[in-house]
């Protein structure tokens, strides 16, 4: 019989079509929205899933993680139930995602009172999947920002900016045509404080990376979510932060650090969902 692939302790190696089946047995705990499929698939689709499905199942078959029982059921391997079963107990879950000069970085984790279960995508091309069993108390493999270039301390005393969400978008779709002058005035025009204009409009003609944070508290029926996004230089962070709801057209853009968005994700782990909206 054959086992599955590992790193080291607690860890195990999935394809995308494994993990999606895997995921897909947790019934309404998977993720709301098609987070979950965005997550692991490149491309989704009613006829896509269900084939991606099968070929999943036949994979875990093959490598002796599903397994074949004396009544002609067949059974899940004792050290893949453990991570469904983790999962199934989370009262909390976050999904941070980036981009570092052209380079990816995607995880998502599942939060219980005494375990994490950490999904790490090493590569959506190669379809390649860590998976990490984790003790709540291992603090410090919580969350990941490998790759980034972290500001740990913010330049200055700058306000946040209180922005139109669908005008920064478009801004920011057209910044790499614009001079920065030209991207300063658009942004002027939304927001009358001129010093932090010129910092926010710096950092998006030279962002070195960019990503954002997907939290969700479980709330017995359902997952209510909270999303931020966050941009960066080699000078500075700005934490992006916009209405849930499509009818408001707000957003704030708040310069901070990021040890502060590190502090925000360790805090997940213990704040309920109203403490994190007044912490962003």
């Amino acid at each position: 019989m054959t086992t599955m692939d590992s790193e080291g302790p607690g860890e195990i190696i999935l394809s995308a079509k494994e993990l999606y089946y895997v995921v897909s047995l947790l019934g309404e705990k998977s993720l709301p929205n098609g987070d979950m499929e965005a997550f692991i698939l490149k491309s989704s689709g009613s006829d896509v899933d269900a084939r991606i499905w099968q070929e999943g199942r036949e994979q875990l078959i093959s490598r002796g993680c599903i397994l074949p029982g004396p009544d002609g059921e067949f059974h899940i391997s004792v050290s893949l139930l453990s991570v469904i079963s983790h999962m199934l107990l989370a009262n909390k879950a976050y999904m941070l995602q980036y981009t570092v000069d052209g380079r990816e970085y995607e995880e998502l984790q599942y939060i219980s009172e005494t375990r994490i279960i950490r999904m790490e995508c090493l590569g959506k091309e190669e379809g390649q999947y860590r998976v990490t069993d984790l003790n709540i108390d291992e603090g410090e493999r919580i969350y990941s920002f490998e790759g980034t270039e972290q500001k740990l301390k913010n330049p200055g005393e700058l306000p946040a900016l209180l922005l139109s969400r669908s005008q920064f978008a478009e801004i920011v779709s057209q910044a790499q045509q614009l001079e920065i002058e030209e991207l300063m005035l658009q942004l002027s025009n939304t927001t009358d404080d001129q010093e932090s204009v010129i910092a926010l409009a710096r950092c998006i003609k030279s962002n070195t990376s960019s990503g954002s944070l997907r939290f969700y508290s479980w709330d017995e029926h359902d997952w209510e979510v909270q999303s931020v996004k966050f941009i960066n230089n080699y000078h500075m962070n700005w934490l992006l932060r916009t209405s849930v709801k499509e009818d408001e057209d707000w957003m704030i853009a708040t310069p901070t650090s990021m040890e502060n968005i590190q502090e925000m994700i360790r805090d997940w782990c213990g704040l309920t969902s109203h403490d994190i909206q007044e912490q962003v």
